[in-house]
């Protein structure tokens, strides 16, 4: 599920009664059923506060998503997650009481940025929360990007 401002049908969802967003993620999941892995995405540059994020997580988690997150945006500029917005989404997961996957958007993974972001989710998570099935960062970087992303998790991995 997606949520953010790039088409109509997307400006109406997110107009909607907050009421209706518990009902749209227990509606998917029933969708989806159990075998499926769930994802909630809030669109990256839709989010007015990183508390509102935190709260949308919670209510997609509460009502049976897998994993939570940002999403790129679909058209105009790219607006990368923070570190702030990381950190309150690595909150509510921490919170679930199951294990719940994050994904993070908007060119989170270039160069030290991956570091960053690394660093925070081991420090919050555990080191054992570092792996594909819980933690994906979005890449937009050139080959060179991509080579100091992997520098990072390798220091990352060694201690």
């Amino acid at each position: 599920i997606r949520s953010g401002p790039s088409s109509p049908r997307r400006r109406a969802s997110s107009a909607a009664n907050g009421a209706s967003r518990p009902r749209l993620v227990r509606a998917a999941r029933r969708a989806c059923g159990e075998s499926i892995r769930l994802g909630v995405l809030v669109e990256a540059g839709s989010r007015p506060a990183p508390m509102q994020l935190g709260e949308v997580a919670a209510i997609a988690i509460a009502e049976g998503a897998d994993f939570v997150g940002t999403a790129a945006p679909v058209s105009g500029p790219a607006a990368g997650t923070t570190l702030e917005e990381a950190a309150v989404l690595l909150d509510r997961v921490q919170l679930a009481g199951r294990r719940v996957g994050l994904k993070l958007s908007g060119d989170v993974a270039a160069g030290g940025d991956a570091a960053r972001f690394l660093a925070l989710a081991r420090q919050m998570m555990g080191p054992g929360f570092l792996a594909p099935g819980t933690l994906r960062l979005e890449a937009l970087a050139d080959a060179d990007g991509a080579s100091d992303t992997l520098d990072a998790l390798q220091r990352l991995a060694a201690g």
